[in-house]
């Protein structure tokens, strides 16, 4: 008589599931990849003026929200402390675009994530000595930033022009800290931008979007 096989678990079935997916092993690592030259930041930083910056903003729930849930942008100097303005060009301007290019021949490479497009507006961010600028240990995906995907951030300055401000995630990244580098990582990791002693670091950060994470 024929031996009638038994029906597969709940748990078997999982496991067949799981054996037949893809593990993607750099999803939480940060990649860095070269974009500007020394000179091409330069240009960049020598066009700037001192009109068009704004404090740095967070969202934040305040306790007087209208319903639970609600967010709002506002300055928080002990969390989050300089200033920002809308890069050269904006979104679609020929330094956008070239970013945009490398973010996503990386993101085909080696994360994978699905993703439509760049959020608005990419920042050029300062960081001042004189007041200590930085970012503590944060997240860039949260409940109205949940399509973001992937950040990245684009060191303009001469590392030489500024101490601290390094870019942390369980402790500082040193290629970072290379000037035209283009740092990118999933934007659920834990990161901080330390506090700048001395000098000013200009960056442009911005985030790759997509379906949120489920």
């Amino acid at each position: 008589m024929d031996e009638i096989a038994p029906e597969p678990t709940a748990f078997a079935a999982m496991a067949a599931q799981l054996g037949k997916m893809r593990s993607n092993v750099n999803i939480t690592g940060a990649t860095t990849v070269p974009v500007l030259s020394p000179d091409e930041c330069a240009e960049i930083l020598a066009g700037l003026d001192d009109d068009g910056w704004s404090e740095m903003e967070v969202w934040s729930s305040p306790a007087d929200a209208p319903h639970p849930g609600a967010h709002t942008a506002t300055t928080m100097s002990d969390v989050r402390r300089g200033r920002s303005r809308e890069i050269p060009g904006g979104n679609n301007g020929p330094l956008a675009t070239r970013i945009a290019e490398h973010l996503f021949e990386v993101n085909q490479r080696i994360y994978n994530f699905r993703l439509v497009g760049i959020e608005h507006p990419v920042q050029l961010l300062s960081y001042r000595g004189e007041s200590a600028d930085g970012y503590i240990h944060h997240m860039d995906i949260g409940p109205v930033t949940s399509m973001r995907k992937l950040s990245f951030s684009l060191l303009l300055s001469d590392p030489d022009a500024f101490e601290g401000g390094d870019l942390s995630f369980f402790g500082p990244l040193p290629l970072a800290r290379v000037q035209g580098t283009l740092t990118i990582f999933p934007s659920f990791l834990q990161h901080a931008v330390l506090p700048v002693t001395r000098g000013e670091r200009h960056v442009i950060v911005g985030f790759a979007i997509g379906p949120a994470f489920v």
